[in-house]
């Protein structure tokens, strides 16, 4: 309880300084190694881990149940840390970041019986991807099971006379293929009680089926968390308009028009990848890539069409106006370090394709229905925010001596605008942090403050 507590006040402390911009933090338990007690620390942005979709509240009757994929993942880096540390060899801990996005969704998952007072059952994403895999009579599954308190005064459709517990994999299969009827199999948490039509229990969560391996799981019609071949990750994002405009603003210096706004809500909902380039040059832009694309008379397409030609390979190249100039555009660029070896080909190549190309804006739209802006730029700020910040650095070295709290709090702010750093501030700034350190015993080891060559006015606001 002492040592929870000490982990419960180093978190706290740290989301008061938000050291590198992130301001929510969480502690692993204590490890001893050699004279010293360490703890592994994992900190995000509060606003990302606010805007990650949540089951419900993470306590229920004292019990901790999970309230969402992320808060779970970072528990679960947690205890990669804490086992890494106590074999001193972090190489030895064969858990891949999958093994952990894994684990911490099965944790979730296995909160819901406590969640449900049912208390009793485990496995439940193992159950899910299971079923989900199973034909039945050469027909792939499809359909829903809701998680709710199922007590004698419930009156579903159909009870079964003996329940069938979620572990039985081919019974809960056939079960479900009434869900294709418009009920719902209705479990407890661990057992399959009935089979229903209303899903008006209280604090009801459903699991989807949408395909072979293909799940989500809802609370309140709000997807929390989206299985995939056993892999999960967070429900897709849709794009808001506003994101859009403030990029095309930035990006082209245009908004977005009603014509425009149509082709994207048409593209983004064709339920398969595609990529739509805005490019303010696409006339002479499809020309160069005649080659590699299929040029059409200039025109705005309807929804229809949008839904049609973006079932093609490659992008959809169209002007500000909306006009469309050619579809299935094999995008070129450089390979210049742009995009992820963790995302696909539309993503990397749009990526590269929009570096080389400064006067375009990329909407990627994966297989899984992810929607991706390119570039994605950083927030616009004040000169005279990042400033300040430089100055109250400047100002910490006077009084760290006697301590060391202020520079340490500077220090932390100033690495979360480190981005929009002059190089006179950057030498202000490294000349302010040396000063610190050559009169420290334990000194801290960064790479030099440098400008960053994608820095430019136009992330200033005034």
């Amino acid at each position: 309880m002492i040592e929870e507590s000490i982990g419960t006040a180093i978190a706290e402390t740290l989301n008061e300084l938000s050291p590198y911009g992130l301001d929510a933090w969480r502690s692993s338990p204590p490890v001893p190694v050699g004279d010293y007690s360490v703890r592994a620390l994992v900190g995000v942005e509060r606003p990302a881990l606010e805007a990650a979709p949540v089951l419900g509240p993470d306590v229920v009757e004292r019990v901790y149940v999970g309230t969402s994929l992320a808060a779970e993942l970072i528990r679960g880096l947690c205890n990669a840390a804490y086992r890494a540390l106590h074999i001193l060899d972090t190489q030895a801990v064969s858990e891949s970041p999958t093994v952990i996005v894994r684990t911490s969704a099965e944790r979730l998952l296995d909160g819901i019986p406590s969640r449900l007072k049912t208390y009793l059952g485990g496995g439940i994403m193992d159950s899910l991807d299971r079923v989900s895999t199973m034909s039945y009579e050469g027909t792939g599954a499809a359909g829903s099971i809701t998680f709710a308190s199922v007590t004698a005064d419930t009156i579903p459709d159909i009870r079964l006379s003996h329940s069938m517990r979620l572990s039985d994999h081919r019974g809960v299969r056939k079960l479900l293929e009434a869900a294709r009827t418009g009920m719902t199999v209705l479990c407890d948490g661990a057992s399959v009680i009935a089979l229903d039509a209303s899903v008006n229990y209280p604090d009801h969560l459903r699991a989807r089926i949408h395909g072979r391996g293909l799940w989500t799981l809802e609370a309140a019609t709000t997807a929390v968390l989206k299985v995939e071949d056993g892999r999960a990750t967070l429900p897709a994002t849709h794009l808001e308009r506003a994101e859009l405009e403030e990029l095309l603003q930035r990006r082209l210096g245009v908004g977005v028009s009603d014509d425009l706004w149509s082709v994207v809500d048409a593209a983004t909902a064709s339920g398969h990848g595609t990529v739509l380039v805005i490019a303010d040059d696409a006339p002479a832009e499809a020309q160069r890539l005649a080659g590699q694309s299929t040029l059409i008379e200039p025109t705005r397409l309807t929804m229809d069409a949008v839904l049609a030609v973006t079932a093609l390979d490659g992008a959809l190249l169209v002007e500000p106006d909306a006009t469309c100039h050619s579809i299935g555009t094999i995008l070129d660029g450089r390979a210049d370090g742009s995009g992820s070896p963790s995302r696909g080909a539309r993503f990397n190549s749009s990526s590269r394709y929009v570096a080389d190309h400064g006067r375009a804006v990329a909407i990627v739209v994966s297989d899984d229905g992810m929607v991706d802006l390119v570039p994605h730029l950083r927030p616009r700020v004040s000169r005279d925010l990042v400033e300040s910040i430089v100055r109250d650095l400047e100002a910490s070295v006077e009084i760290d001596a006697q301590d060391g709290e202020p520079f340490g709090r500077a220090i932390g702010r100033l690495e979360g605008y480190e981005f929009y750093l002059s190089e006179e501030q950057c030498a202000r700034a490294q000349a302010s942090f040396d000063e610190v350190m050559s009169h420290r015993a334990i000194k801290i080891v960064r790479r030099p403050f440098e400008p960053d060559p994608r820095m430019d006015d136009s992330y200033f606001i005034d």
